[in-house]
């Protein structure tokens, strides 16, 4: 039997609010990923590793922070150490780019000539980046390499490296452009391909082939681009951030003006991307999700020709009880560092039930600026005034924006959910005789908030009928129209005694209605006489109000047996649901019976040497010998096939499987007929010579 709390903890999840959303890189959201970022950091302040240290250095520099002395120390002094202690195989090429970025950001030297092993380093960089069997993953950090090299003045870092790399990415494409891992397709390695080629563009003046692929590879990518789920890798939540950080920072390097035609992306596309990271910020522990966040968000507010701008609603709950401006529809447009941004225009160009979006309720409504002085790239409508249902319903916003004297449109999807006060004026309560007609029982009736005049009394064979109406907390008085809601219950209970029964009451045409004989009640409360409350409970995922009403009381007497053999029974049941069960046993088929080991051993003997005894025997009878075969070679072969024949079975046995056992037969004894054939013919003829 479901309980009174089971019942509100259903409707409180149901009813739930989320509070004010907010855009961008807030404070809040800075303050996250800077503490994320600084668990790349052990208890006593050093780094856990190099890696890491990346992820912090970079990333505090992306979001404008300081970097303290000491960090900047313990940085420069890690990266020293790992750059001096590198083999110089092309698997350190990551070590590498780690150590020269760090040393680079944070000018630990003035010139890459004070760094040690200069010269193994610059070739390791080039060796990776000329290599056919390189993956994409180390061209990428071997590019990487390259620019931190060229930044810290290397003059042996020949760009002409990148070129070759661009090669080699070509052949570890498919058709569609993305790129493989291993034997796998991979959207992050896509992306690491498209920032190689990035640099290789920006670094050289490309014609020919190299120019023809990285035209494919910007074709490819724009197609990639215009799928609306692909690059977010959103099947898997591990890879997500990664992914989406990866293909945006590589496909917006490929907007370089050296390509006669660059990467053209969505203004919709790059602004998905923004939300889904910025969405994401709340859900990250990992130093590496925090530096992809902030590095790709860096990235995207340089994109051109405009950078991505972000829109949230001040709360996604409306409610029709709140009247005025303040349950107004409210649209925040900012930048991606959460900077208010002024469009053109905002225009809510759809709203429809989510659920079923042929029911439009609003087409192309202009937003109008909020009044508020304070409220710079705030928009506001009066969506309640169009009188929508309770429940959720997609907004569908084009904010428009103007770069010069070209026209940019954005699309942005989001969810609102309208509620609703209700109210339930009156309810009637009617106990009914089976054996009388229902017209002629006494309804009493409790209204809202208040109790029944009187303690009704019944016995065990009444029915409990009860009716009321949901009405909206704005309707008149004189409207009959019943809302309809997911939970309607009366509980009835006595706490004293800890027993309740609860049953649902439904809607229909006329208002809630329902009726629970007290036969079915009485096995809940045990058939136990006393007095008992009634309690009305409300609640709905779409009315912010959900209530529970003790409207009544009620005595009910029950025979006496019933009391004692329901409680008899339930005694029973619960000594047996807490007996200790019996003892599960499998039973498994029985075994056949075997002979005696003695007598299995004898006739395995039997099996295997019989055979081979039988063969000596006749082999020793017949004497065999080469000179009796007049041909030589074929005997030979003959012989050499019939031991063939027997060393096949015996590798059958241990080796190999029925197919090629088979094959290797068949091909024996067309040998050993051939050759016996051949033999026992010169055999036949020697002998008739003798003879003759």
């Amino acid at each position: 039997m479901m309980s009174i709390r089971a019942v509100l903890v259903a409707v409180v999840a149901l009813c739930a609010v989320s509070g004010v959303l907010a855009a961008g890189l807030t404070d809040e959201r800075q303050k996250h990923l800077t503490s994320v970022l600084e668990k790349a950091k052990d208890g006593k302040g050093s780094f856990v590793g190099l890696e890491e240290a990346f992820h912090y250095v970079v990333g505090f520099k992306s979001l404008e922070k300081d970097i303290s002395p000491e960090d900047k120390t313990s940085a420069c002094s890690f990266a020293s150490s790992q750059l001096a202690a590198l083999s110089f195989e092309n698997s350190d090429i990551e070590t590498t780019f780690y150590g020269l970025r760090l040393v680079a950001s944070l000018k630990c030297v003035e010139d890459s000539e004070k760094i040690d092993n200069i010269e193994k380093v610059e070739a390791l960089v080039s060796r990776v980046l000329k290599s056919s069997s390189s993956s994409a993953n180390e061209l990428y950090f071997a590019s990487k390499a390259f620019v931190a090299l060229k930044e810290l003045g290397s003059k042996k870092a020949a760009a002409k490296d990148l070129v070759s790399s661009i090669r080699r990415l070509e052949s570890l494409a498919d058709s569609s452009g993305i790129v493989l891992d291993g034997s796998d397709r991979s959207y992050s390695a896509t992306g690491k391909a498209l920032s190689v080629i990035g640099t290789a563009v920006k670094y050289n003046k490309l014609s020919g082939d190299s120019l023809e692929t990285v035209e494919i590879f910007v074709e490819n990518t724009a197609a990639l681009f215009e799928d609306q789920s692909v690059f977010f890798d959103k099947s898997d939540s591990r890879t997500a951030i990664a992914a989406t950080s990866f293909m945006v920072n590589g496909a917006l390097t490929l907007q370089s003006e050296k390509l006669a035609a660059p990467i053209e992306i969505s203004l919709k596309r790059l602004t998905d991307a923004a939300e889904f990271l910025v969405e994401n910020i709340d859900r990250i522990s990992k130093s590496e999700d925090a530096f992809s966040i902030i590095s790709t968000l860096r990235v995207l507010s340089k994109a051109r020709p405009v950078a991505p701008i972000l829109l949230s609603l001040s709360s996604d709950v409306l409610s029709m009880s709140v009247k005025g401006q303040d349950n107004a529809l409210r649209v925040l447009i900012t930048d991606i560092w959460s900077r208010p941004f002024e469009p053109t225009k905002v225009l809510l160009s759809n709203a429809a039930d989510a659920l079923n979006s042929g029911r439009v309720l609003i087409s192309n409504q202009e937003l109008s600026k909020s009044s508020s002085s304070s409220s710079d790239g705030e928009y506001t409508l009066n969506f309640l005034g169009y009188k929508p249902e309770p429940g959720f319903y997609q907004l569908d916003f084009t904010v428009q924006l103007t770069s010069g004297s070209k026209l940019h449109l954005v699309q942005v999807s989001k969810i609102v959910k309208v509620t609703n006060s209700v109210v339930v004026p009156s309810i009637s309560v009617s106990l009914l005789d089976e054996n009388l007609d229902s017209k002629s029982a006494k309804t009493y009736t409790a209204t809202a908030g208040k109790t029944l005049d009187t303690v009704l009394s019944s016995n065990y064979y009444y029915t409990l009928s009860v009716a009321f109406l949901v009405k909206s907390a704005s309707s008149s008085a004189q409207s009959t129209k019943s809302l309809s809601v997911q939970q309607a219950f009366v509980r009835i209970y006595n706490d004293d005694l800890g027993l309740e029964s609860i049953f649902p009451v439904y809607n229909s045409d006329k208002g809630f209605s329902g009726q629970v004989d007290f036969k079915t009640v009485g096995k809940a409360l045990l058939f136990t006489n006393g007095q008992y409350k009634f309690q009305l409970i409300i609640g709905d995922a779409f009315i912010d109000n959900s209530f529970v009403w003790d409207f009544g009381s009620i005595q009910l007497t029950f025979p006496p047996h019933l009391h004692t053999q329901q409680v008899d029974l339930l005694s029973s049941q619960s000594i047996k649901a807490s007996a200790i069960k019996p003892t599960i046993s499998h039973v498994f088929r029985q075994a056949e019976k075997r002979p005696p080991t003695q007598v299995s051993f004898i006739a395995t003997i039997i099996t295997l040497a019989l055979p081979w005894l039988i063969l000596f025997v006749f082999l020793i009878r017949a004497r065999p010998s080469l000179s009796l075969f007049g041909a030589f070679l074929p005997a030979v072969v003959f012989l050499a096939s019939v031991a063939s024949i027997f060393g096949l079975y015996f590798v059958f046995f241990w080796f190999l499987n029925m197919f090629d056992t088979l094959k290797v037969l068949g091909l024996l004894c067309l040998v050993t007929f051939l050759s016996g054939f051949v033999t026992f013919r010169a055999r036949a003829a020697s002998r008739k010579a003798k003879k003759d």
